[in-house]
């Protein structure tokens, strides 16, 4: 059995991530992290901890204690409070050293406004330094799968701009959550 950790793991990348991962991993049991406690994908594979995703004593605290975990994602993702952002990196990071996680995984963001921007960069260049080869997904808007948000609306933006900054292309959540599936499992997609 493959545990995976999934900090902010309700949300909308975490959703899609964590049904495909099911879809294409019968092995695979994931541990959702999210401050609701409610479970968004209903399967007995997913077990949700009812905790703060920066927290990492409470987390720590309901992880089953005999179990090996062999991936960790961070999905969350702030645009007003960068110390969120901060401390759920630094959360999986004392997680995979103190469980030994070998795959590590980060949605970080190249769009938003520049506090958010520097923050992720920052952070994306702290987990380097423990990872240099941990599974790192730079999107500028994620769409798709239901999304209808005032963000949808600038995807065709954000396609013709890509064209001279490939780096903005827009992604669509079922993208995303299948590069890091094929970055964070040993059995790949």
């Amino acid at each position: 059995m493959r545990n995976v950790i999934i900090l902010g793991g309700n949300g909308y990348v975490g959703r899609e991530l964590t049904a495909q991962w099911l879809a294409h991993d019968p092995g695979a049991e994931f541990w959702i992290v999210c401050r609701s406690g409610k479970n968004c994908v209903n399967n007995p594979r997913v077990h949700v901890i009812e905790a703060n995703a920066r927290d990492v004593k409470t987390v720590e605290s309901l992880l089953p204690q005999d179990a090996q975990f062999a991936a960790i994602v961070d999905l969350v993702g702030d645009t007003q409070n960068m110390a969120r952002n901060v401390q759920a990196a630094k959360c999986m990071l004392a997680l995979a050293k103190r469980h030994s996680i070998p795959r590590l995984g980060y949605v970080a963001g190249c769009a938003g406004n520049a506090r958010y921007r520097r923050t992720k960069r920052s952070i994306v260049k702290h987990l380097h330094a423990y990872d240099p080869n941990m599974t790192i997904i730079n999107p500028s808007i994620i769409y798709g799968n239901g999304r209808n948000d005032s963000l949808v609306k600038l995807v065709p933006v954000f396609e013709k701009v890509s064209k001279v900054f490939p780096c903005l292309a827009p992604r669509t959540v079922e993208d995303v959550a299948s590069e890091l599936i094929a970055g964070l499992s040993p059995l790949g997609i």
